[in-house]
């Protein structure tokens, strides 16, 4: 998790070195939620911990939410 969380910041400080990166992540904030969310969001980036991943995988990966589909080639249909 600490290499996860030190490689999103490089990535997340390395994509703000442009003007239109920075300005991409300003009206991001400010549609989905605010310039303090903007502000914070590397601060929250390091309190996550193992525990927080488990418990979303858990949450996102449950069976009751696997969608299971078919591929079958023309040609080979029963």
């Amino acid at each position: 998790v600490e290499r996860a969380i030190k490689q999103t910041k490089a990535q997340f400080v390395f994509s703000s070195e442009s003007v239109t990166y920075e300005a991409y992540w300003l009206g991001f904030s400010e549609v989905v939620a605010s310039l303090d969310w903007l502000n914070a969001w590397v601060e929250q980036l390091a309190a996550v911990t193992p525990e927080d991943v488990q418990r979303v995988a858990q949450q996102t990966f449950a069976r009751h939410r696997q969608t299971v589909g078919w591929y079958v080639p023309k040609g080979e249909e029963e």
